[in-house]
């Protein structure tokens, strides 16, 4: 397969996390994490494998052990803002969406097609590669997180106003680390 560089993006890393406890959605903050390629080293999605759930129950039972092609997850600012804005919220933090990385410069990011290659670039020039597998849709759990965080109740659900805006999920390709303020590179697919 053939990719082409979207040379009209520029885009910086501005958020980096791991989602450590098992059972919480809500991701914390770190400068830089080392990326395997099982994943995020020390989150909870990261492995070869993954256990199903809901979103596979038209293929399998749930809790068969399939290929991981969920060992990221990735927002933009962008959309978030856009998230925000339209439920009205003083604040919509990415750790709430369980997030691994928030990117700054892609404002249709949810719109990146499967197979697009996120290329993480450090200051040093050292390169990690990341694989978009589909569309994060979203759901009730960070809906859940969102409403926790306030006193009051969103004028517009989280599940409606990220609908097309939630991020992305993937895989690692190349293993590396991945820093706030690493530049982004997207290279597309041509079929």
């Amino acid at each position: 397969m053939k990719f082409k560089k979207e040379s009209q993006i520029e885009a910086f890393v501005v958020g980096v996390f791991i989602s450590e406890t098992p059972k919480s959605l809500i991701s914390t903050s770190y400068s830089g994490i080392d990326i395997s390629l099982e994943g995020f080293s020390g989150d909870k999605h990261s492995g070869f494998g993954r256990k199903t759930d809901a979103r596979d129950t038209h293929r399998y039972k749930k809790g068969t052990v399939v290929w991981n092609s969920r060992q990221w997850s990735a927002v933009s600012v962008e959309e978030l803002q856009f998230v925000r804005e339209k439920m009205d919220l003083p604040e919509l933090l990415p750790e709430w969406l369980g997030a691994n990385l928030c990117i700054q410069g892609i404002p249709a990011f949810t719109q990146l097609k499967p197979l697009t290659q996120l290329l993480f670039i450090s200051k040093t020039n050292e390169e990690t590669s990341l694989i978009v597998y589909e569309e994060n849709f979203p759901c009730i759990g960070p809906a859940r997180v969102i409403e926790s965080q306030f006193d009051f109740k969103a004028k517009v659900p989280f599940v409606k106003a990220a609908m097309g805006k939630r991020g992305l999920v993937g895989w690692v390709e190349k293993a590396g680390r991945i820093s706030i303020g690493d530049r982004v590179e997207v290279w597309s697919p041509q079929v």
